[in-house]
């Protein structure tokens, strides 16, 4: 077994050579990212045929999903029109965070014919985590259910017909699905629809701003595909669910949406040491030495060659924990994803920096507790024409809920800023749009609640464009996002305030900065 190591690199081989004599050289990134034999062993089986070749595991795993299928009655034996096609299906095979085996057979959907009824709405995260945060608030447990083969509990309201998957015993030469069997475009619409359906019944009304969250006076539901958190007087809601859809009650929520949760009645902390450590195995970091901050001051990038890296996946992953439970590294993740079509050495250094900083860091976590549920907080803040290439600025946003920290951002702006102050409104007016949603989530909540919504910048002179409605040559092409913000600020339901530059955590979005620095914004946004 090959020692872990940052600078490993691949075995040499025997050169290989093509007819014409030319060296056949093996891909770049392989210099630091190996995948050793060990690694690729067959634990997981690719097709049905090795799965029924693998011992009994993987049998009953097969054969608990067949036997779901009988309980649904997912499909029957049916005659072909003339004007349908079939579709082919697939078994797919993993293991499960706690080691079981299971076996999905999915529906070749990409064989379809086109659709444009197949929209599904998932919550955004932004709403989960002020869902989490507000239970605080309320001092409600929250609940955990997990729907296993959500989507056969919906009617399939078109028709599409497949042949006899590997395991299944037909007579016929199609069979029609009767249910929305995984894999198909339309099944996500179909399941939402019916839980949709369902919930109705218990009064629960549907957010506009977020249609996976549902509320009344007494408790709060929030859907995930199949997974659903509930929290306040949930016990009939709950028991329904049992009965209607065979959920299963997990309780108190330990794993969410990939990311881990510490919850207890006075605070909740949010962390995904799991997936990071998964990461550093995956690219050859586990043993990576520790850097504080991740991305280096004042970051510059150069002209070099194009390597081939496996640079798209690795900022994939760092973008979900990036937008999930790790704020302090979204200026980095953001800022890198701009090379995503043409990586360099250099960039690939910067993102591989990212990762050994979440290695150094694995362990904290974005810590929730009981907080003013009558105040949001939002911080905004420009970095003018930081982009040596086009000089274009960066907006950076925090919008918290009290003090818990429920939704941020770092965005190169579109347009070329011809002065600090314009970028700062820029910056403002993308942070005030994401504030009016997570107002909107909020009232949701409390929807007898008066909320204070308070805008801290550090820019005098945007303080004063956004208070003024005086015109001036030098602003008047940003003339709709001025009246954007200005109308809500006469409208009393935006409040402006001056924050000094030195304390302004929005800062932590816009660019690279000093360690010291670095670490007191990370403290406070409560990232600890």
């Amino acid at each position: 077994e090959p020692k872990e190591d940052e600078n490993i690199t691949a075995p040499k081989k025997e050169e290989k050579k093509t007819s014409s004599g030319r060296i056949v050289k093996n891909p770049e990134y392989f210099k630091d990212f190996v995948m050793p034999a060990y690694c690729m062993c067959a634990e997981v089986p690719l097709t049905y045929k090795e799965a029924m070749q693998m011992g009994d595991t993987w049998y009953h795993a097969i054969a608990d999903e067949l036997e779901a299928h009988a309980n649904f009655k997912t499909w029957s034996e049916a005659i072909l029109p003339r004007e349908k096609k079939p579709i082919e299906t697939k078994w797919v095979f993993k293991r499960k965070s706690d080691g079981t085996a299971k076996a999905r057979l999915v529906a070749k959907g990409f064989q379809e014919e086109e659709s444009y009824n197949t929209y599904a709405p998932v919550a955004r995260m932004p709403t989960v985590r002020t869902f989490l945060s507000a239970t605080l608030s309320k001092g409600w447990t929250i609940t955990q259910l997990d729907v296993p083969t959500a989507f056969l509990n919906a009617d399939l309201d078109i028709d599409v017909y497949i042949y006899p998957p590997e395991g299944v015993n037909s007579k016929s030469e199609v069979l029609k699905l009767n249910r929305p069997l995984y894999g198909l475009r339309e099944a996500p619409r179909c399941w939402n629809q019916k839980f949709h359906s369902f919930i109705e019944n218990f009064q629960l009304h549907r957010s506009p701003h977020d249609t996976c969250l549902y509320t009344n006076d007494s408790m709060w539901l929030l859907l995930f595909v199949d997974d659903v958190l509930t929290a306040g007087e949930d016990g009939d809601v709950i028991a329904a669910m049992v009965a209607e859809f065979s959920a299963r009650v997990i309780g108190q929520p330990r794993e969410f949406l990939g990311f881990n949760l510490e919850c207890s009645p006075t605070s909740i902390k949010i962390s995904q040491k799991k997936a990071i450590e998964k990461m550093l195995e995956k690219f050859r970091l586990a043993n990576a030495k520790d850097v504080k901050t991740p991305m280096e001051l004042k970051f510059q990038p150069s002209e070099g060659e194009i390597g081939d890296f496996p640079y798209r996946e690795l900022i994939g992953g760092l973008l979900y924990i990036s937008l999930t439970s790790r704020p302090d590294i979204t200026f980095a993740v953001s800022y890198l994803s701009r090379f995503l079509a043409s990586p360099t050495t250099q960039i690939w250094t910067a993102a591989k920096r990212i990762l050994k900083y979440l290695k150094t860091t694995k362990h904290l976590c974005l810590t929730y507790t009981n907080s003013d549920e009558n105040l949001i907080n939002t911080y905004s803040d420009a970095d003018w024409a930081n982009d040596s290439a086009d000089r274009k600025s960066t907006s950076g946003f925090v919008v918290q809920h009290g003090q818990n920290l429920v939704s941020w951002g770092s965005k190169k702006q579109n347009t070329v800023a011809l002065s600090s102050c314009e970028s700062e409104y820029v910056a403002a007016a993308l942070a005030t749009q994401e504030t009016i949603y997570i107002h909107g989530i909020i009232k949701d909540l409390y929807p007898n609640v008066s909320l204070s919504t308070m805008l801290h910048t550090d820019n005098q002179s945007a303080i004063a464009m956004f208070m003024s409605y005086e015109n001036s040559s030098r602003t008047k092409h940003i003339d709709i996002k001025a009246h954007f913000v200005r109308d809500l600020v006469s409208k009393g339901e935006l409040k402006i305030k001056f924050v000094p530059s030195d304390e302004n955590v929005a800062d932590l979005f816009t660019k690279s900065l000093a360690s010291e620095k670095f670490i007191k914004f990370r403290n406070m946004l409560n990232i600890v």
